[in-house]
């Protein structure tokens, strides 16, 4: 019924931000998870106007007739300060929970306030993108291991009077000094000023690049040759009129919950029984519907609805899916018949050994080396960024010194 479609969501994510959603034309009809685009705006679009994100971008791209085939989330900063990649992840959760969104294909790329965003957000999340592009930007991070992990493509002009050059250089020196940068890509564009680089978001080539990434598979495309005729010519033979349908607020038969594709009802799926958190089949992931249901999902598509007091608890860190079952959920073995014996005389029973009481397992510490980042000591004991955090009481951005003790088990 509806071709691109803008839809505008206020309030509805906590501690995250209003934001425009882009559906691409034919959505419902596509047979396979479709990329994610996360577009964070300069400073000049901030504010509570969300008609404000569409001035310029990738937004504006699509209304001007950029074919864009992918979900793209266009935050909107209040402003008063930079932007929160927290709340920027609460974002893109609360769509993929709702939306077909490929978390192998998440991408993120923003100018000026934007590309500080983009950086801090990347840096802060490397396992969830795909690959990103920071435009005249800087960052606040101060740990830049996480920026080595993904394929990062840094820009900024030689002729910015707004923000300094040498914000962007600095990214590139910290990213060295850690060691070697084999996904990192930067040019520093002689004679650009801070507005000329606008131009990345209306260039077929910048979204060609993106979607030649994916987060399964880390390897870094060349960027293509930005030369002063592919600069020159971004805005040109554009239709300005494109038939873009705008759903503000969303319209009454919109349901955020799409049906999944490729429903194949199996009644007799169990997950595995566990007492503590377990690692599901890197294939198989858990979202909730909005009715309260929790639907096992794997690369086909949906295989099993089943109601959430079966699992407990579900979390995501680092992309991977855990899920709490009740082992008292699990059916019980059913026993082999056995051949009938001749009756013998009652035995008495040994009195049995009283079963030893349960060890709580030891707590393992690790002593921060130069290096360390919550990330990487995620990944080398087995964990996740969120349990890390958990452990120690401390947030996900929180900057880890040499010599700090971090439990880790």
């Amino acid at each position: 019924m509806y071709g691109q479609e803008f839809i505008a969501y206020r309030d509805s994510v906590e501690n995250g931000y209003n934001f425009w959603l882009s559906v691409p034309e034919n959505y419902d009809s596509l047979e396979v998870d479709v990329p994610v685009i996360i577009f964070l705006h300069g400073k000049s679009l901030c504010g509570h106007d969300l008609y404000q994100v569409n001035r310029y971008g990738t937004m504006d791209a699509i209304k001007r007739g950029r074919q864009i085939p992918a979900l793209v989330i266009a935050p909107q900063n209040p402003g008063g300060h930079g932007w929160k990649p927290e709340r920027v992840d609460n974002v893109l959760e609360w769509v993929m929970a709702r939306y077909n969104g490929d978390r192998n294909r998440v991408y993120v790329l923003g100018m000026s306030l934007g590309g500080y965003g983009t950086i801090d957000y990347v840096g802060t999340y490397p396992d969830k993108v795909a690959a990103a592009i920071g435009l005249c930007g800087g960052t606040t991070l101060r740990d830049y291991d996480g920026l080595r992990q993904l394929p990062l493509w840094i820009v900024h002009g030689t002729a910015d009077n707004k923000v300094s050059i040498n914000c962007s250089k600095k990214i590139v020196e910290k990213m060295q000094e850690l060691g070697d940068t084999p996904l990192l890509r930067y040019d520093w564009m002689q004679g650009y000023n801070h507005s000329d680089l606008a131009r990345f978001f209306y260039m077929p080539e910048t979204y060609d690049w993106l979607f030649s990434h994916r987060a399964d598979v880390r390897m870094v495309t060349e960027p293509f040759a930005l030369t002063s005729d592919l600069m020159n010519n971004a805005y040109r033979g554009w239709n300005n009129h494109n038939d873009v349908h705008v759903s503000d607020p969303p319209r009454r038969d919109h349901h955020p919950v799409r049906h999944r594709r490729h429903v194949h009802q199996l009644d007799s799926l169990v997950l595995p029984a566990a007492d503590t958190l377990q690692l599901l089949p890197e294939d198989l992931r858990i979202v909730m519907f909005g009715d309260g249901c929790w639907a096992c999902v794997d690369s086909t598509g949906l295989l099993s609805i089943t109601d959430s007091s079966f699992v407990t608890r579900v979390l995501n860190g680092d992309g991977t899916w855990v899920a709490l079952v009740p082992r008292e959920e699990q059916p019980e073995p059913i026993p082999e018949e056995s051949p009938v014996e001749a009756v013998q005389p009652a035995e008495v029973e040994p009195e049995k050994e009283s079963e030893p009481e349960p060890v709580a397992p030891e707590k393992e510490f690790h002593t921060v080396q130069q290096g360390d980042t919550l990330y990487s000591l995620a990944r080398r004991y087995g964990t996740t960024v969120k349990a890390l955090c958990r452990l120690n009481n401390i947030k996900e951005d929180s900057v880890i010194k040499i010599g700090q003790k971090l439990r880790v088990k």
